[in-house]
């Protein structure tokens, strides 16, 4: 039987271990600073947050903001509404440009109203000076959470040009405003040049994530295999374009007592998402079912065919509390497999329980791609979930029983343009109408996976006056 399911809705994302750090300073003597951390320094820090199940996101403005919303005044409302977001989080970098002072008229009344601090300094302060204000000075409680950086007088000197300041008084704002940011008692460093930044500010991150998200005991290889599996499934929650009526396909073939299902769709259609969004809903509703969940891409082991059979075991005895030894050598381990399915399902058995084992992308096996080693026979209360592109795999699959199929399509026009505009917004970024047609009519952008990588790269990219020119560059891209 097969399931034809498309996306009806958007699941929320996981937000629970999530630190966001916005970026506060003048943009156009900033972009090479801004580069280092976009490109070096912000994914060094997401590899080793990783494993902890931290998400860590870097709030760049650089082309987030629209002509259209620029014209109606929503910089500032924007750039202050990210700041809360990112709370407690915020870097100030400051050079001796002082930056843009918004004219008095350009402040909404609605902002005013929510904002009325902001009174006493219409046409007088640079937005990147109100972003620091609202994002630091005027509360205290970010100490400790908030750096700031002053790049050397004698680099902007080098560099010329909109490295300097505009005027005499801007350059007097400038220096009054690092005059009070050094007084305020925030930690305040220098540096030479945009690597040095790089450097200090890796560090200085570091330390203070590495206190608010500390690592556990060091957890055995059993538990950091398992902990690989959940980071690989934890940023596939987010900005999910599941739909229920699709979730709901699986929902029926698990209670409809279907012990084993296919997911099937197109390379990079969302099958990993749809199971790890899936497998969250489900244990929170079902928490009573023991779940193997097991991610092919999760790690370099992850694809081995002995490695997926040692952790299956491994969660069946530490379930069931077994005394058994599991087998060291290979053939010995897949020999002793019906042997251990058949416990878990005794287990279940007794305790109105049932086993669900879910294998995501199956097709990337490495070797005994022909599935001789998994039974043809699964014991009562042990179901088995998997995805897999065809080939050899899907195959060798046909010959393990009967399979409730559930077929994954191709993003809907509606669902992709949510999933490009969300995506963006998670760094509150924008494209233009014109720029988001452009992308959307690319022939792969009903694809998932296409369309997150589009909106990666454009999200690195800090050049706003390039932007057009550098998404018809990606978008020449036939895969």
């Amino acid at each position: 039987m097969t399931e034809q399911s498309h996306a009806d809705g958007l699941l929320p994302a996981d937000t629970s271990r999530a630190a966001r750090i916005f970026l506060s300073s003048t943009f156009r003597d900033y972009a090479e600073e801004r580069d280092l951390l976009v490109r070096r320094v912000f994914p060094a820090l997401r590899a080793r947050l990783k494993e902890r199940f931290v998400e860590l996101v870097d709030v760049d403005l650089r082309w987030g903001i629209t002509a259209e919303q620029a014209e109606r005044g929503e910089v500032l409302p924007i750039c202050l509404a990210e700041i809360d977001r990112a709370r407690p989080y915020f870097v100030g970098m400051l050079g001796e440009r002082y930056g843009w002072i918004p004219p008095a008229d350009a402040y909404a009344t609605d902002l005013l109203e929510r904002q009325g601090w902001l009174e006493e300094h219409r046409g007088g302060k640079s937005v990147t000076e109100l972003e620091i204000l609202h994002g630091v000075l005027n509360d205290p409680a970010m100490a400790g959470r908030a750096f700031f950086y002053f790049r050397a007088k004698a680099y902007a000197e080098r560099k010329g040009g909109d490295y300097l300041a505009a005027s005499p008084e801007d350059a007097a704002r400038q220096a009054d405003l690092k005059a009070r940011i050094s007084e305020s008692g925030f930690p305040v460093s220098n540096y030479n040049d945009p690597e040095d930044l790089a450097s200090q500010l890796e560090q200085d991150l570091w330390q203070i994530l590495d206190a608010a998200y500390p690592a556990d005991q060091v957890p055995d290889a059993f538990e950091r295999e398992g902990r690989r599996h959940a980071a690989y499934a934890a940023p596939r929650r987010r900005l999910y374009l599941g739909g229920e009526r699709f979730i709901q396909a699986l929902d029926a073939a698990l209670a409809e007592h279907a012990q084993r299902v296919l997911i099937e769709g197109a390379s990079g259609g969302g099958k990993s998402a749809l199971l790890a969004n899936w497998l969250a809903k489900h244990k929170a509703s079902n928490p009573d079912d023991l779940v193997f969940e097991h991610y092919l891409g999760a790690s370099a082991d992850a694809a081995d065919a002995a490695s997926l059979v040692r952790r299956l075991i491994e969660t069946i005895k530490r379930r069931t509390g077994s005394q058994e030894a599991i087998p060291g050598e290979p053939e010995k381990l897949f020999e002793s497999l019906p042997l251990w399915l058949g416990l878990a399902s005794a287990y279940a058995q007794h305790r109105n329980k049932r086993w669900l084992l879910v294998l995501d992308g199956l097709n990337g096996l490495l070797a005994l791609r022909d599935l001789r080693w998994f039974p043809d026979f699964l014991p009562e209360r042990v179901h088995l979930v998997i995805s897999c592109l065809p080939g050899e795999v899907m195959e060798a699959r046909a010959a393990k029983g009967d399979w409730r199929r559930v077929q994954v399509d191709p993003l809907s026009d509606q669902e992709r343009s949510a999933l490009l505009r969300r995506f963006l917004a998670t760094y509150n970024k924008t494209l233009s109408e014109v720029l988001e047609a452009r992308a959307l009519a690319h022939p792969l952008a009903s694809n998932p996976l296409f369309l997150r990588t589009l909106a990666e790269e454009l999200r690195l990219f800090g050049v706003h006056e390039q932007l057009e020119e550098r998404l018809e560059y990606y978008l020449q891209s036939s895969s």
